[in-house]
């Protein structure tokens, strides 16, 4: 099967989780699960060209396939997908801190005589839009006798899951209805009650001095979590929100001073990341 892949938009993305951050995909697999939603194998992909390639097994079954770029597939281990995927992750600082993601269903997986895809499933085939783990924070000065100087994200995590698992629906979250539209952020977080998904075991970098000072020039990325919603085993979430440490000279001073900004919306309620 040849397929191609587009991957988000980042604009700036000069600068991200790191100096060397890269966008460009260094690995890609196709993981596949049976009609029940059981692990049975993963088939790198290989570029050729400006499509991807990739052998499939022949099936009348119905199959469901993650596409998952940037992640070893070293983590997977046989069980249902919503465990082996929700599970996967990525690591800030390594080779595949950047991942992306995509899911689909299939009926089946057969060809003609020829070889020729079946046109119900090529269509599942035919342009797959990779979504990627992690969010992007931009900082715009506009007040007035302030110099921004850089700024930090406060309280975020190392470790971002590779796909957005919907904990609360158990399922895998989609981002756009069926007729293809983008879902809001109000609609993500009250209509689909999708809140962010992050593994429970990770920490937060909740030490000032540690912080990494951005140039305001470009964008920061943080892995998605989530902060307002309060669950019982994940109390650090609600109380240990993210924020925005600026950096800059207020008022004329010739001192560096630090200020304090929360991610929150009109309610005054933190914005799930």
């Amino acid at each position: 099967i040849s397929f191609s892949v587009s991957l988000p938009d980042d604009g700036l993305a000069t600068k991200a989780f790191g100096e060397d951050w890269r966008t460009d995909i260094k690995s890609l697999h196709l993981v596949v699960f049976d009609e029940n939603g059981y692990f049975i194998a993963a088939h790198e992909a290989q570029l050729e060209g400006t499509k991807y390639k990739v052998t499939l097994h022949k099936t009348d079954k119905k199959r469901v396939i993650h596409f998952i770029a940037n992640c070893p597939v070293e983590q997977i281990q046989y069980g249902h997908e919503s465990n082996v995927i929700s599970n996967l992750y990525s690591i800030k600082g390594t080779d595949s801190e950047v991942a992306y993601w995509h899911r689909i269903e299939v009926w089946y997986i057969l060809a003609d005589s020829q070889g020729k895809l079946d046109p119900l499933i090529a269509d599942a085939f035919k342009d797959v839009t990779l979504l990627r783990n992690y969010a992007s924070i931009n900082v715009v000065d506009n007040v007035d006798d302030f110099v921004l100087e850089g700024y930090a994200i406060y309280n975020t995590i190392n470790v971002g899951t590779i796909a957005p698992f919907n904990v609360a629906q158990h399922k895998f979250q989609k981002f756009t209805d069926q007729a293809g539209d983008n879902f809001t952020y109000q609609e993500l977080t009250y209509d689909e009650k999708y809140y962010g998904h992050a593994l429970s075991r990770v920490s937060l970098n909740s030490t000032l001095t540690d912080l990494d000072f951005m140039d305001p020039r470009y964008p920061t990325y943080m892995y998605e979590r989530k902060i307002s919603a309060r669950t019982e085993d994940e109390d650090k979430w609600h109380e240990s929100p993210a924020h925005i440490v600026l950096k800059g000279k207020f008022g004329g001073s010739s001192a560096t001073s630090y200020y304090k900004v929360d991610m929150i919306d009109d309610n005054h309620t933190y914005y799930n990341i």
